[in-house]
């Protein structure tokens, strides 16, 4: 049991969960400052993949910009800051 909710019931799920492992690589190198570029070069993919991936991050999590995709992964500990 999860302490502060009543057996049966679960915590609400975190914003993260709703992301796949590459889309939280993505958000956390765009956090970590690289652009698309750099980011396909760590990733192997093309940079058309890294901006479907971006879309994808903005969409999930109804974030609209680069800095709201940035202090959401500072909020959540996926970068040092």
């Amino acid at each position: 049991m999860v302490e502060g909710y009543p057996a049966g019931r679960r915590p609400p799920p975190s914003p993260l969960d709703l992301l796949t492992r590459r889309e939280r690589q993505v958000l956390k190198l765009m956090a970590e400052g690289h652009g698309n570029q750099g980011i396909a070069g760590l990733l192997s993919v093309s940079p058309k993949t890294v901006e479907k991936h971006r879309a994808r991050l903005m969409n999930k999590l109804d974030l609209r910009t680069t800095a709201a995709l940035t202090a959401f992964a500072l909020e959540q500990g996926l970068t040092a800051g």
